[in-house]
């Protein structure tokens, strides 16, 4: 009886499994066009040497170098298609199951809420995207499990010097593969020193962290100052936040139902500190309470993808609230899970959308030698990476350039085009003023004196030949 139990848990385990990496490689086959971000990344490291990685990177972006070089690597072996950029999110996206089981398994005894925490795990909207885009957030995910796991694995009486030492060089490694990595190494660093009260034991661990932490200190002053005038100025309306919104692990705009998930997260934390599991607690806690506080400090954006690393610690506290419910065994009790389950179904699904792959094509395919050609800003990325194999002797405009006629500038009247051919092409997306000069029909408005030649227009850009009227 006992063996087909244990044969039942493995299956339900395994089909919540198969259904996560169902989802993941369903949302990696289907391979979208690159968006800005990815478009920008994926220029750096077909443009950068190895070595080059660890500095500055063009196009206002920042990422773990070790990202960066694992990535470069797989691309000169295996090629620069979207799905070799994309392989690294996606397999360990898919790995992240493994660790965040066995966490799951040190803190609850109880199989259903293990599977609960799975699946919720599994079908996580969040999860399922980033863990398909080509940029370092679902690493963040996978180390924030591992590192929590770690540091419960942690047994200053039992582990001898050798053992620490390893965990030291691996939990200070990861910091190069996430960024997040050095917070969640600061909060189980205190909260290990503060539970297990071993200071001799305790700077054996810290010792080879403590060099990774210094040579990262030597990496972020060559980027610092521009990561940090990037971040205040792009990000500064999402550094205001007191709290973490929930529908950012979830995505659920209904308000009701993340005031449910909230308080759900504070019986979860009630009912861990009654069960005495004081080193998750704290742990927990001070994850959150941490990226809050840098938040407020302008130091880290508490907003969407960059928190995605305390989705997996979010599920683990509604886990205890399952664990709660189903322990009482009442009526009122199962009714409170059904309204959680409900507030927890997302309303939105995060999809950034792009066409610059397809958009680009047609370009090449009608473009003539002398034609002038007129990049809007944010598709400057998409078009550096898309026709990154194609020799050009156009004439290319792009808006920071910094000459007189920019691209598209905003005048007290609307939009103007540059003033450089009577014809030219002008590569566009939705997100910078497009919607603003386009009807839904794919016609010019608002710009007098010019009409559409020829044009390829989509929900997300457009690429377009112009000519004066």
């Amino acid at each position: 009886m006992e063996e087909q139990t244990k044969k039942i848990s493995r299956l339900v385990l395994g089909l919540i499994v198969l259904v996560g990496i169902f989802f993941r490689f369903n949302a990696y086959i289907q391979n979208p066009s690159f968006w800005f971000d990815e478009s920008a990344l994926a220029y750096n490291i077909i443009s950068l040497k190895y070595i080059e990685l660890f500095g500055i990177l063009h196009l206002q972006q920042v990422a773990p170098p070790l990202f960066l070089i694992s990535t470069k690597w797989i691309t000169s072996v295996c090629g620069t298609s979207e799905l070799c950029f994309r392989f690294i999110p996606f397999i360990i996206g898919c790995l992240a199951f493994i660790p965040f089981y066995y966490l799951l398994k040190s803190i609850f005894e109880k199989n259903s809420t293990i599977y609960f925490a799975m699946f919720l795990f599994a079908i996580n909207p969040r999860l399922v995207y980033f863990g398909t885009e080509f940029k370092p957030y679902i690493l963040d995910v996978f180390f924030a499990i591992a590192i929590f796991l770690l540091f419960k694995k942690i047994d200053f009486k039992n582990w001898n010097w050798k053992y620490l030492l390893l965990a030291g060089i691996g939990l200070g490694t990861s910091i190069w593969f996430s960024f997040t990595s050095i917070i969640l190494i600061f909060v189980g660093l205190i909260t290990i020193l503060i539970s297990q009260k071993n200071i001799k034991q305790w700077l054996i661990l810290v010792s080879p962290i403590a060099v990774n932490f210094i040579l990262f200190a030597i990496y972020y002053l060559n980027i610092s100052h521009m990561y940090h005038k990037f971040m205040t100025q792009f990000f500064y309306a999402e550094f205001n936040h007191i709290t973490i919104p929930v529908k950012y692990f979830f995505s659920n705009d209904i308000s009701f139902a993340n005031f449910v998930i909230y308080i759900a997260i504070c019986v979860g934390i009630l009912y861990m500190m009654i069960n005495k599991k004081h080193f998750e607690t704290a742990f927990l806690m001070w994850s959150f309470i941490i990226t809050i506080v840098l938040s407020q400090l302008h130091l880290y954006p508490a907003y969407e993808r960059f928190i995605l690393f305390l989705i997996p610690y979010t599920i683990i506290i509604l886990a205890m609230v399952f664990n709660f419910l189903t322990s009482a065994k009442k009526f009122q009790s199962r009714l409170v899970l059904v309204i959680i389950m409900l507030s927890l179904i997302p309303t939105t699904f995060p999809n950034k959308g792009s066409e610059s792959r397809e958009l680009t094509a047609y370009f090449l395919e009608n473009l003539n030698k002398n034609d002038f050609i007129v990049i809007d800003n944010l598709a400057l990325p998409d078009f550096l990476f898309y026709t990154k194999n194609v020799k050009m002797d156009n004439k290319i405009v792009v808006p920071f350039d910094k000459v007189k006629d920019r691209v598209m500038y905003r005048t007290g009247s609307g939009f103007e085009f540059p003033k450089i051919a009577d014809r030219f092409w002008f590569y566009s997306t939705r997100t910078k003023g497009f919607d603003k000069i386009i009807t839904k029909e794919g016609d010019l408005e608002k710009i007098k004196g010019y009409k559409i030649m020829n044009k390829m227009i989509t929900p997300n850009g457009g690429v377009f030949k112009v000519t004066k009227e």
